[in-house]
């Protein structure tokens, strides 16, 4: 499997896991996000900005908008769009925290909201 596949699983299986606890305790959920955003901080130096993550943002909503129930109701778009930009927001502030953390002793699997 090659890298692109492997980051699409991993960010459908996030969204999954996010909208299936949207209920539950954010707290874990939030430093699964923030570390996603720590390890990406080592690939700056290759080009990888901050305006990746409004990048991937904007093509998880694009791909969203293509149902029909998404073009139909309003109040869902905002939904999705809220989603979305929780999601990346947190990336870019894993991406930018200066301090150093420990690897995250969990992985989406043991995430529950």
């Amino acid at each position: 499997m090659d890298c692109s596949a492997i980051h699409t699983k991993m960010t459908l299986d996030l969204i999954d896991a996010l909208i299936r606890n949207l209920d539950g305790s954010s707290n874990k959920f939030i430093e699964y996000l923030q570390e996603i955003g720590r390890s990406h901080r080592r690939l700056r130096s290759e080009g990888l900005n901050m305006g990746v993550w409004d990048d991937l943002g904007d093509a998880i909503l694009e791909s969203a908008r293509k149902f029909v129930s998404l073009r139909k109701h309003k109040e869902l778009r905002r939904a999705w769009l809220a989603v979305i930009a929780f999601i990346t927001d947190i990336f870019k502030q894993g991406q930018s925290t200066l301090r150093t953390y420990r690897q995250a002793s969990f992985d989406i699997g043991d995430v529950q909201l």
